[in-house]
């Protein structure tokens, strides 16, 4: 495993903790993918570790950063264009959509995750099948 893999693998666990204290640990990111403004919304993946929210003091936009560095979920984050966190111990917190933005970045070598930058829509999200 690289350093910079192995910092990330650390980070992971750290955000778990985070994560775990400020919204409970049954919670799970969730990327979405909607095809228009009326189409239903396609699940890209389910994230249950190595992630936690980072609010705004003001409830504006939320960075969700996420310690993976594969290929193939720099591959979801791009193609994801919305997100709902579930499960969380905060119920307005809990299918609220929220839009992913441009200020989203990949890890590099001073920040080895991902910083999924998302804004409230206003709307929650009901799942026609259970994620």
């Amino acid at each position: 495993m690289s350093e910079i893999a192995e910092i990330s693998e650390a980070m992971g666990e750290g955000f778990d903790a985070l994560r775990e204290t400020l919204i409970g640990d049954a919670a799970k990111l969730v990327l979405l993918r909607q095809d228009g403004g009326s189409a239903p919304f396609e699940t890209i993946a389910t994230i249950e570790t190595g992630w936690h929210p980072e609010f705004s003091e003001f409830f504006g936009n939320t960075v969700f950063s996420v310690a993976d560095l594969t290929a193939e979920f720099a591959a979801k984050v791009r193609k994801a264009d919305h997100l709902v966190v579930t499960g969380s111990d905060i119920p307005d917190l809990n299918n609220m959509i929220h839009e992913t933005l441009d200020d989203t970045a990949a890890p590099d070598s001073d920040n080895p995750f991902w910083r999924i930058v998302a804004k409230s829509v206003g709307r929650k999200y009901v799942a026609t099948v259970e994620i």
